[in-house]
């Protein structure tokens, strides 16, 4: 899952207060970053990224 997709369900579908991206980097096809994530999640931001 890439970062915008991950965002995405954060958003959509999850719903929650506060996400930890925590899978980055764990494998070769996961290249984002959090940065990334935090980036595709938008402004104004309801979710905090820890």
């Amino acid at each position: 899952m890439s970062p915008k997709d991950a965002a995405y369900a954060t958003r959509e579908w999850i719903k929650p207060k506060m996400a930890l991206p925590m899978h980055y980097g764990t494998n070769p096809f996961l290249k984002g970053m959090p940065a990334e994530y935090e980036a595709a999640l938008g402004q104004p931001r309801s979710i905090s990224s820890i």
